[in-house]
């Protein structure tokens, strides 16, 4: 599980920038970027 202090929520409970309740969410989570937008 996502430690309290490295998940930021929104007022309603919800993960900020996705929507989501923490507990709709795998305990995994991958990411991915285009370096070429990271200056």
């Amino acid at each position: 599980m996502i430690p309290d202090s490295e998940l930021i929520l929104n007022p309603d409970g919800t993960i900020y920038h996705l929507n989501l309740l923490p507990d709709h969410i795998s305990d995994t989570i991958l990411t991915v970027g285009d370096p070429a937008r990271v200056a």
